[in-house]
């Protein structure tokens, strides 16, 4: 009976501190946004479904990617990769103007940066490691869409080493 008088008592006391702590869901999602925050960190790309069709200007997601990048950059410099896509020189130039113009005004020190068109940076991984998948259907008649085509795997470890 004391113990249950004391558990009453202390209610008042612990259902505050249980009931301001976040949910368990907010700390996924703000884990799961900070794992987006350092992807567009490593990148540092910006490509070019950030921009309207045919326009030099960012839509939403690459005004939150800038975000990213100029609180990034406001502390390093380095290379800024904009990626050309199908856009024409005038079309491209006007985006990379767009995009540092969009960091200049987020508090970047553009003259510090290199932009770059390449590759996304990353770990990437050699072809001879990647996963090939065979069509083992039925061959196809002249008349159906597609064509089969046929790889060489290597048999065994020690050939995709001597690949390396």
């Amino acid at each position: 009976m004391k113990t249950m008088l004391l558990i009453i008592a202390a209610l008042p006391l612990i259902l505050p501190a249980a009931c301001n702590r976040p949910p368990v869901r907010d700390k996924v999602r703000a884990l799961q946004n900070l794992q987006i925050e350092n992807g567009i960190i490593r990148q540092r790309t910006v490509y070019p479904y950030h921009f309207l069709v045919e326009t030099a200007n960012l839509n939403e997601l690459g005004t939150y990617d800038m975000e990213i990048l100029a609180r990034y950059f406001e502390r390093h410099s380095g290379k800024l990769n904009i990626l050309r896509g199908d856009a024409d020189n005038v079309l491209y130039e006007a985006r990379v103007s767009s995009a540092l113009q969009e960091l200049a005004v987020l508090g970047v020190q553009t003259d510090r940066l290199q932009v770059v068109d390449e590759l996304p940076p990353g770990d990437g991984m050699l072809s001879a490691r990647a996963i090939i998948v065979i069509d083992n259907q039925q061959p196809r008649s002249p008349t159906q869409e597609g064509r089969n085509v046929s790889f060489t795997i290597p048999s065994s470890q020690s050939n995709v080493e001597a690949m390396e």
